[in-house]
């Protein structure tokens, strides 16, 4: 399914798609993956927040989208990884997302801008 990637590997292929493409349905294929997590009860909460917060990433940029992945960006909590989307205007991420892995899992973190 996931050619020579790790499952956290692969979540996060998806994910730098769906924000490059401002494409949140991408996401909906872990649903079902007990091994994918996040920062809300559950997948739907999760997937509509995503979805809100793209869009206003969508409406906001300028111009390619281009990742940064910053381990130490504004991340007291140990082991989280900020994804930083940038576009090519603006200095602060247009999207951002923590990433958290632990073995073959992985949790996802939206925060709100």
């Amino acid at each position: 399914m996931y050619d020579h990637l790790t499952f956290p590997e692969y979540v996060t292929t998806i994910l730098t798609k769906s924000v490059r493409d401002f494409q949140p349905l991408y996401m909906r294929r872990f649903r079902s993956y007990k091994e994918f997590n996040s920062n809300f009860p559950d997948f739907e909460s999760f997937l509509e927040f995503y979805s809100h917060m793209l869009l206003q990433a969508k409406e906001r940029a300028i111009g390619d989208v281009r990742l940064i992945i910053e381990p130490n960006y504004h991340s007291p909590e140990i082991g989280l990884i900020a994804y930083n989307f940038y576009d090519e205007r603006h200095v602060h991420p247009i999207f951002s997302i923590k990433v958290e892995e632990i073995g073959n899992t992985i949790a996802l973190h939206v925060l709100p801008f």
